[in-house]
């Protein structure tokens, strides 16, 4: 967390805003920044229980409720081995994040479509979209 709190105000320091600035300057930050976000322990790399860690963490809310992110999952599987043993290089981690979006994509439709009988009402659409890629909306 690059914001530091003083007093009960949230701040950053000017090191901190120089490496975010870089982050951001980048062609496509959010996969340097999604990165570091991942990487907890600051190794390099990401495990099965960073990654564990991060969905529990940030896939509680909106469509999705905690747990709700199949993490036996095939795409895991890929990229992580079948028993978890391999770990994500800051070098393959552009590819896993690509389809790291459309596996969200996916699981957020599907966990609503099964609730729906595999058809997706308009609204429920909506709070998909806004949940599993709001970012990308303008």
């Amino acid at each position: 967390n690059i914001l530091r709190s003083a007093k009960g105000i949230m701040r950053i320091n000017f090191s901190d805003y120089c490496l975010f600035h870089l982050l951001m300057a980048r062609p496509d930050p959010e996969v340097d920044i999604a990165f570091l976000l991942m990487d907890r322990h600051r190794r390099g790399y990401i495990t099965l229980g960073d990654f564990k860690e991060y969905v529990n963490g940030h896939f509680a809310e909106g469509t999705w409720r905690k747990g709700s992110f199949d993490i036996k999952c095939d795409f895991v599987k890929r990229f992580f081995g079948s028993h978890g043993q391999n770990v994500i290089r800051i070098e393959e981690f552009p590819q896993f994040f690509v389809h790291l979006q459309r596996e969200i994509g996916a699981q957020a439709f599907l966990n609503v479509a099964k609730m729906s009988s595999g058809l997706v009402p308009g609204p429920k659409f909506i709070n998909i979209v806004k949940t599993a890629c709001g970012w990308r909306l303008p």
